[in-house]
């Protein structure tokens, strides 16, 4: 037994040492990781601001290519990059293209609406003056109506008559609208013409090239804003273990120092009941001789009571024939009567005293003794 508490004293010991090395270890990290956690916020910081630098020049890319989208944001920069490359296919690329030549070629030809009025303006007044000569009972072309006026046909009275019927007309708002619809018109048809040359249209091909690179750029812009979110994302994710490291290192540095303390008292409890067995073990000898001597008493006992009863308490049961009653009766009487006899002989009030009586009875024959 002492043995085993000796070994059980031993493993208590190295355990505690165990229990020791345990807590300088789970002091040491929980140390490292929080000088780690303390440095999460000025690393978070410092990469959300170059993430913000980048996307600030994406920006600045992204207008001086002509094209008006939403501000990137860490947020948003994917929805907004990916919707630009949706819109950059082959046939929308062209659309863009044609509508941007477009739109300058119209440019270029509504610069001269006058003259292009002025044309459609004559083209009507020819169509109002034939009217008029119709009318006057003078059918004739403008053209030939010209010709008359200049070679003097026509009265100088009728020519004031025909003017004065054609400015009439030339002033009404049908007529008007009707110049306007035709400039409009006129202005369509040539830009439309000119959309057609081949100059326009290598600065349309021109255009869908420049296009297809700038969708090149977007994706490629694109795919390195990826790669930094990743880094970023992933050291976000990084600096959060970090802390939950460290608040559990925390937590375990707390508990090992608990079970530090339990193992002491482990160890100290089981070199205790190293000792104290081995001072049982020692007194253990002479309880063991106390006991056996116990026991030879009790035996010398329960021999000398068998004894008494044999050669005692039976003689007498058997003096009195068995009549245990009336003996007893006659010893109660002669009790009672002692105790009012306190000297034959005599004593003062003082004085106190008492008087024994001793019953006789027949002889009692004991057997001699074996051991004699």
């Amino acid at each position: 037994m002492v043995t085993g508490a000796g070994k059980l004293a031993k493993g208590n010991k190295d355990l505690d040492g165990g229990a020791a090395q345990l807590q300088s270890g789970a002091a040491k990290l929980a140390g490292g990781l929080d000088t780690l956690s303390s440095n999460n916020t000025t690393l978070n910081g410092g990469a959300k601001q170059v993430f913000e630098s980048l996307l600030s020049m994406a920006n600045t890319q992204l207008a001086d290519a002509g094209l008006t989208v939403k501000k990137l944001t860490i947020d948003n920069y994917a929805t907004v990059l990916n919707g630009v490359l949706s819109s950059l296919d082959e046939k929308t690329v062209y659309k863009l293209a044609y509508d941007q030549a477009y739109s300058k070629v119209e440019e270029a030809v509504r610069a001269q609406e006058t003259v292009i009025r002025t044309k459609v303006e004559a083209a009507v007044r020819e169509k109002v003056l034939e009217g008029v000569l119709k009318a006057a009972g003078q059918p004739m072309t403008a053209k030939q109506y010209e010709a008359a006026v200049n070679a003097g046909k026509i009265p100088a009275d009728a020519q004031a008559k025909i003017n004065a019927a054609v400015e009439g007309q030339m002033a009404q708002k049908e007529i008007q609208k009707q110049i306007t619809k035709n400039t409009e018109q006129q202005i369509k048809d040539l830009t439309e013409q000119k959309m057609g040359s081949e100059e326009v249209k290598a600065q349309i091909n021109k255009a869908v090239e420049s296009a297809k690179s700038g969708a090149s750029g977007i994706a490629s812009l694109k795919t390195q804003l990826d790669g930094y979110n990743q880094f970023y994302q992933g050291l976000i994710t990084y600096t959060g273990g970090v802390a939950e490291a460290s608040s559990g290192a925390r937590e375990l540095k707390n508990a090992t120092a608990s079970l530090k303390k339990g193992t002491t008292g482990l160890k100290n409890g089981a070199e205790e009941l190293y000792t104290g067995l081995g001072a049982l073990q020692e007194g253990s000898g002479a309880l063991i001789d106390g006991v056996a001597q116990l026991k030879d008493g009790a035996l010398q006992l329960s021999d000398g009571l068998k004894e008494f009863n044999e050669k005692g308490v039976q003689k007498l049961i058997d003096a009195v024939d068995g009549d245990l009653d009336g003996l007893l009766t006659r010893i109660r009487a002669t009790a009672d009567v002692s105790k009012d006899y306190k000297s034959f002989a005599g004593i003062s009030d003082e004085m106190d005293g008492a008087v024994k009586f001793i019953y006789k009875t027949g002889a009692v024959e004991m057997p001699e003794n074996d051991n004699e």
